[in-house]
């Protein structure tokens, strides 16, 4: 697998110069033209997306070197927002700044954010983040926190995307601390104080979230306590800033309501797993989890406002035994199915089932060695929505198909992990009424119909390139992909929506 190398989006604009909306004055429908600036060498092409309610959904991809893209049947009187992003066999960039515009017949109002995208080097080979975070509400975070530079040190929480969430800070050098939030971009300081941190000192942070009641402690001292509810749900974020001396250990994350444990990571098995890490600035950072810590010791570092910095977002599911339910339709001949206990892109379980090579599968992928777990060769019957349970526990895993058993064996490679919903070949995938269950305590870990349109908390992938890119869409209360992206590769990577 390449990598993604050398290239950053430096900017997202529309293109003014000669333009202006084109519109129909019966059905006010309009057209707005987007232009960006491609200074890559290997992208395979590029995602456009729109921000539809509070997530940029893609609506549209264009290839290598292309430069622009007209968005039509846009309404009159209504603001748009667009971002892009590159893509390569590799994965997909984090995104461009994003720019809006409102569409009137006399004029484009331009609304640009001035900030440009870290390069893709700084994220080869992770898989993309946009909506792929944990939809928490209320809790409570304990992790150690160390600083031995001179810049800033935090936790970030409620974090929804790279402009919405809130975040602690701890300067070294301006011996002071925040609480803060950013809200559609913009910063707004909740409180502050003026407070020397030691070098070299290992503090304990607490921060609870509950409702509009947010807390900030160290050591068990209170240090903050604001009422403020633009943000209602959302993972964490470990935060560095022109700090070469981060380091973090025991992040604990519970539940306040049901009381469980959401997230707990010690680092002492040398892993990172399940943490996403983003540079907002330029420099370069350096996280590692060798030391039995999560330590941050590069160059990342801004000097505006906002001090984006680096971060180590959590956003993957590490559930352990669980019941997977969801309806599954396929209208053409390749393969549809769910993976489960996915740690990465390298391992994980997976279910299958092609009607082009007729069968199901029950297959693994460990440290990237595909393996067939057991198989039939029952293919599916066009357009019939099949109702699919997946159990996991222990090393049991079961898949049932309308009730039915098919396959019942016994791996212990994967103990915990996500899911995800997969399709290789196939341009006519649908899946609805996705239902997760903690076999422990009968809670529910996910829930979603899709009926609100929308990709809230999926992240698509695509591990292929032929037919590409992925086709993922919202509509009529389905989860549909419409591309013929796939691979006759062993184990038939193609793309998938993970949660």
């Amino acid at each position: 697998m390449s990598r993604i190398h050398g290239w950053s989006i430096l900017g997202l604009l529309f293109f003014i110069s000669g333009f202006f909306p084109m519109w129909d004055s019966e059905s006010q429908a309009a057209t707005l033209r987007l232009k960006w600036q491609d200074i890559s060498n290997n992208e395979a092409g590029f995602n456009i997306e729109r921000l539809v309610g509070s997530n940029y959904v893609q609506v549209a991809s264009v290839g290598a070197n292309v430069e622009n893209y007209s968005d039509a049947n846009l309404n009159i009187g209504s603001t748009y927002c667009y971002r892009v992003r590159a893509f390569n066999s590799a994965g997909t960039s984090l995104s461009s700044n994003s720019a809006c515009a409102t569409v009137t017949k006399a004029s484009v109002s331009l609304l640009t954010t001035p900030t440009s995208a870290p390069t893709a080097a700084q994220v080869s080979n992770l898989a993309p983040i946009a909506s792929a975070v944990s939809r928490w509400s209320n809790y409570a975070v304990t992790a150690k926190m160390q600083s031995d530079g001179n810049g800033l040190t935090g936790l970030m929480f409620r974090y929804q995307d790279p402009q919405n969430y809130y975040r602690f800070t701890w300067s070294a050098q301006d011996k002071s601390r925040k609480l803060e939030k950013r809200v559609e971009g913009a910063f707004h300081t909740l409180a502050e104080d003026n407070a020397p941190i030691e070098p070299g000192r290992a503090y304990t942070l607490q921060v609870a979230a509950e409702g509009g009641l947010l807390k900030v402690a160290i050591d068990g001292t209170p240090v903050f306590s604001v009422d403020d509810n633009s943000l209602s749900e959302g993972t964490i974020a470990l935060y560095s800033n022109y700090n070469s001396g981060n380091s973090f250990d025991d992040v604990v994350v519970e539940d306040l309501g049901a009381g469980g444990t959401l997230l707990s990571h010690n680092f002492n098995d040398g892993s990172h797993r399940g943490w996403t890490f983003i540079d907002d600035s330029p420099g370069q950072s350096r996280w590692s989890a060798a030391s039995g810590a999560l330590v941050q010791s590069g160059n990342a570092a801004s000097e505006e406002p906002e001090a984006p910095g680096t971060y180590a977002l959590y956003s993957q599911r590490d559930w352990k035994d669980y019941r997977v339910a969801l309806k599954m339709r396929s209208s053409a001949e390749g393969a549809i199915g769910v993976m489960f206990r996915y740690q990465d892109r390298e391992n994980y379980y997976r279910f299958s089932w092609s009607q082009e090579a007729a069968g199901r599968q029950l297959s693994k992928q460990e440290n990237g060695v595909f393996k067939i777990i057991a198989e039939d060769a029952v293919p599916y019957v066009s357009d019939h929505n099949y109702q699919v349970e997946i159990i996991t526990q222990g090393s049991a895993l079961k898949v049932n198909i309308d009730d039915k058993p098919v396959f019942s064996v016994d791996d212990q490679s994967f103990k915990t992990g996500t899911v995800a919903l997969y399709s290789s070949k196939n341009h006519g995938s649908s899946f609805d009424d996705i239902h997760v269950v903690d076999l422990a305590t009968g809670d529910p870990l996910l829930w979603d119909d899709f009926g609100n349109g929308k990709l809230t908390g999926w992240t698509v992938v695509d591990d292929a390139v032929a037919g590409g890119p992925s086709a993922w869409s919202v509509a009529g209360g389905e989860l549909a992909q419409a591309s013929a992206i796939g691979s006759d590769e062993s184990g038939r990577i193609g793309t998938f929506t993970l949660y």
